[in-house]
């Protein structure tokens, strides 16, 4: 069992292409998950995973990983771990930042992330 904890986020836009809690525009976080090949990485994020291991997993070539594990970094939904390596620096690590999405248009686009914390 870990020790991490969640958090639930709430970012709505506003009109202007911002988000109102500092987390990232809502619209970006949808158009992720309406794109195939990031949904393919986010799932395949379950521990951390360098690119390589991330793209032979989701059947993807490796640029096509980097640029959308990228965008899957800067929109929040997965984060970059280094390991600890007694000899030279080891290649970066990538996993879910995020245990939950859950996107709401009544208005407003709204989405809700659960995020765990280690």
């Amino acid at each position: 069992m870990s020790a991490s904890t969640t958090r639930e986020d709430r970012a709505s836009r506003n009109g202007d292409g911002r988000s109102d809690s500092g987390l990232p525009d809502p619209a970006t976080v949808v158009e992720l998950l309406a794109d195939d090949d990031a949904v393919r990485l986010f799932r395949a994020a379950t521990k951390p995973k360098p690119v390589s291991t991330l793209a032979e997993e989701s059947e993807l070539p490796l640029s096509t990983t980097y640029r959308k594990v990228e965008k899957l970094e800067a929109a929040g939904l997965l984060r970059r771990v280094t390991p600890y390596s007694s000899g030279g620096t080891p290649p970066a690590q990538y996993e879910r930042s995020v245990e939950a999405v859950s996107v709401t248009l009544d208005g407003d686009l709204t989405v809700r992330v659960r995020r765990t914390e280690a």
